[in-house]
């Protein structure tokens, strides 16, 4: 809720009078959802599917291994998680 009133260009004043606390509250849990742009703290970037492109391969994977059909298993497997061996 916090981070849709952000995007849409609440002020962090006003977001403050809503909740009713105060200002650095507000700082600190708008600071939490973004990150902090300290040199010496890093984030993950992973990439990721959304649930559509997801469910489609599980459901596709599913199918494969109801008929056993190992060479589309083992590509649907290879898509989806990186690092996966080929050999």
């Amino acid at each position: 809720m916090l981070r849709r009133a952000i995007d849409r260009g609440v002020s962090r004043e006003r977001l403050a009078r809503a909740f009713n606390v105060n200002l650095r509250s507000i700082n600190r849990r708008i600071n939490l959802l973004e990150g902090t742009q300290h040199p010496r703290i890093m984030k993950a970037h992973e990439q990721y599917l959304t649930w559509p492109q997801l469910e489609g391969k599980l459901n596709a994977l599913s199918m494969a291994m109801s008929v056993n059909d190992v060479p589309v298993i083992r590509a649907l497997l290879k898509d989806l998680i990186s690092g996966y061996p080929t050999g």
